[in-house]
């Protein structure tokens, strides 16, 4: 169902692992995904382990966004 909607694509390489651990960007992404928000391009990341070029960048940064908008999550600058 999530893959039928999009939600789950699986990976670059076309390949689909449901036995590996789904990590944190990935579940950012796929929330974005299930509710139509779109990536973020922020100039600097706000998180020390993922910076401009990371794959799920623009994913994190419009989660972030809207977080600290909501005064839900503080997230220092």
């Amino acid at each position: 169902m999530m893959y039928n909607a999009g939600v789950v694509t699986g990976f670059t390489d076309g390949s689909y692992k449901p036995n590996e651990p789904t990590l944190r960007e990935q579940v950012v992404g796929m929330i974005n995904t299930l509710i139509a928000r779109p990536e973020n391009i922020a100039p600097s990341s706000k998180f020390g382990d993922i910076n401009t070029s990371h794959w799920a960048f623009g994913n994190i940064e419009a989660a972030s966004q809207i977080f600290m908008q909501q005064g839900n999550v503080p997230i220092q600058e």
